[in-house]
């Protein structure tokens, strides 16, 4: 069994910008790399389907316990205007991989479900995804992979506050305005 080492390998530069040491950079670029393999994943999953990379990650969002039950909840999930959830959830309607569903205890909201060929698309494909990471669970106690799962919710959602702050400056702080077309 795997234990968590406090001390960690360092580093190339042997400590961090927080002054935590090793770990901390290790962590970091832990975070990046799996940012980037989650990215591949989802490329890959895309490209075998024929999805639009955003349509990938509804339906990796709808596939999870705690999904959205609406076109507006999943837009907020994902970071969408209203209007590109709607495109989007047009779009997996059209391809068979969901369905809109009126409720029925107020007619006016219209809820989503996946279709059976949606689960058995996201099941074969993120199904070998997720036995890959049970396997690296169960090398962990239950105690060092509470501190884990601590620690990933807290950085998604810095992730989720910060993206949004980011997303709204350029490099150097100032709104972006895009240049102007001169003929």
């Amino acid at each position: 069994m795997q234990t968590v080492d406090a001390e960690g390998p360092s580093g190339p530069s042997g400590s961090s910008r927080s002054g935590q040491g090793g770990a901390a950079e290790e962590a970091r670029s832990s975070l990046v790399a799996m940012g980037i393999e989650m990215a591949t994943l989802a490329g890959r999953f895309a490209g075998a389907t024929g999805l639009h990379p955003t349509d990938v990650r509804a339906l990796w969002v709808l596939a999870e316990p705690d999904a959205p039950r609406t076109a507006g909840e999943l837009g907020a999930r994902l970071d969408l205007s209203s209007g590109a959830a709607t495109r989007t959830v047009d779009r997996l309607e059209r391809l068979g991989y969901v369905e809109r569903v009126r409720d029925h205890d107020d007619r006016r909201r219209v809820g989503l479900d996946l279709t059976l060929d949606a689960e058995k698309v996201t099941r074969a494909f993120f199904g070998r995804v997720a036995s890959v990471v049970e396997g690296v669970i169960g090398d962990y106690a239950e105690a060092e992979l509470a501190i884990v799962a601590r620690f990933l919710a807290q950085v998604q959602e810095a992730l989720r506050e910060g993206g949004r702050e980011t997303g709204q400056q350029s490099a150097v702080g100032e709104p972006k305005t895009p240049p102007k077309v001169v003929q």
